[in-house]
């Protein structure tokens, strides 16, 4: 009797970790076209509030890469500071950091905006 509860435990714990794994890859080809374009609302069509809604939506589908040239999540939380929209705060600022950090004194510009957050 003991045994077969051993087994069922092991198996529980076994189906655990399969489910919880995240196998899932992540396609940045569609990352950078949906970028792209919602860059193009942004600048294009002049339409930045709805740029950072829709660019909400796609970081929480994917990890930002903030680019070279877009910097898409640099403008999301530089837009969203502007139009006092939620970015996540300390959290996606912790992000950003990361992103910018080995480029020597990139940090440095963004000071400001990071002392507003403490």
């Amino acid at each position: 009797m003991k045994s077969y509860f051993n087994y069922f435990l092991i198996l529980i714990l076994l189906s655990f970790i399969i489910i919880s794994c995240k196998t899932r890859e992540t396609n940045y080809i569609t990352y950078y076209n949906k970028v792209n374009e919602i860059d193009s609302i942004y600048r294009i069509a002049q339409r930045p509030k709805l740029a950072i809604k829709k660019i909400r939506k796609l970081f929480k589908e994917f990890q930002p890469k903030n680019q070279e040239r877009i910097e898409e999540f640099e403008n999301y939380i530089y837009l969203s500071d502007k139009y006092q929209k939620n970015f996540g705060g300390k959290k996606n600022l912790y992000k950003f950091i990361t992103l910018i950090a080995p480029y020597r004194n990139a940090y440095q510009e963004h000071l400001p905006l990071l002392k507003n957050m403490e």
